[in-house]
């Protein structure tokens, strides 16, 4: 009977020690992460407005604002510009009307933005 409660004893020990937490220097490296993607999903929006609208590419710079908070190097930018043109959805309206708000929403939400994001984690640095 000891023997099975010191094993009942050092069984939810080791459960409770795989619950619990992450370190606390872990935390912080994922939120950063997770921060810093964030921001490239916004740049890709705001970039894919800017093909929409030209108005917007010439009158409004939001992505400078999301990169500028952002710890990625320039080389990100370019990469995530190209991927923008090249990715955004293409709507077909039966009467005749702009859709871009839509085709970048599309964008925005989709697996693949979402994969070339975290391609370029390698270009992230620190805060």
């Amino acid at each position: 009977m000891g023997k099975r409660i010191i094993s009942l004893f050092f069984y939810l020990n080791l459960f409770l020690i795989s619950c619990s937490p992450k370190e606390d220097n872990e935390l912080p490296k994922n939120n950063h992460l997770i921060k810093n993607r964030d921001y490239l999903r916004k740049i890709a929006f705001c970039r894919c407005l800017d093909l929409v609208d030209s108005n917007l590419k010439k009158d409004d710079f939001s992505s400078g604002i999301y990169f500028e908070k952002s710890a990625y190097d320039p080389e990100a930018l370019i990469i995530l510009n190209n991927f923008v043109k090249g990715a955004k959805p293409q709507f077909k309206s039966y009467a005749d009307h702009k859709l871009g708000v839509g085709e970048c929403l599309e964008l925005y939400e989709s697996d693949t933005l979402a994969k070339q994001i975290t391609m370029l984690d390698s270009l992230l640095g620190n805060e």
